[in-house]
Order: structure tokens, then C-alpha cells, then sequence
């Protein structure tokens, strides 16, 4: 079964070809994360994960981290990493 944090990861992947994804990433750093491109990100969001995305939210979402807020708050979770002890 697919994490959320993998579907995520999916969805950059689909949406602007990032292949490794982090919290700090923001629109800043992906030349390809335009306006039209925020619109195929909440589009794919919501498909994604069954959400209901709003124009405030999409406004919010500038990051990954703050992507991960505003899932969250349409409880969507994101657990932390657990460090292996291994």
C-alpha cells in the first residue's frame, strides 16, 4: 500500500518530473511550478487524495511543506520519519 508521503511524491513526480522530493522544496526552486502548473498540482492533489481543494488553500501551497500543512488539515497525515536503530 502506497504511503501518502509516496503519493506525494507521485504526484511532483507526475506533475513537474521531480524525482526526489523535500519539505524545503518551493515553487522557487521549480522553474516548471507556474500558475498553470499549480493548477494541474491541485487538480492531481485532489484526485490523489479525495480532497476538496480550495482557492485560499491553493494559495497556501508554495511548498511542500506548506502542501503537507494543507493536507493535513483536510486530514490527510504525514507521519514522521522514524530513524532506523538497526
Amino acid at each position: 500500500m502506497e504511503t501518502n508521503r509516496q503519493k506525494l511524491s507521485r504526484v511532483f513526480r507526475e506533475v513537474f518530473g521531480i524525482e526526489d522530493l523535500s519539505d524545503d522544496l518551493t515553487r522557487n526552486d521549480v522553474p516548471e511550478w507556474n500558475s498553470l502548473q499549480t493548477v494541474n498540482l491541485i487538480l492531481t492533489l485532489e484526485e490523489t487524495f479525495g480532497v476538496s481543494l480550495t482557492p485560499e488553500d491553493a494559495q497556501c501551497m508554495v511548498s511542500v511543506r506548506l502542501i503537507k500543512d494543507v493536507l493535513a488539515d483536510k486530514g490527510i497525515g504525514f507521519p514522521s520519519r522514524v530513524c532506523d536503530r538497526s
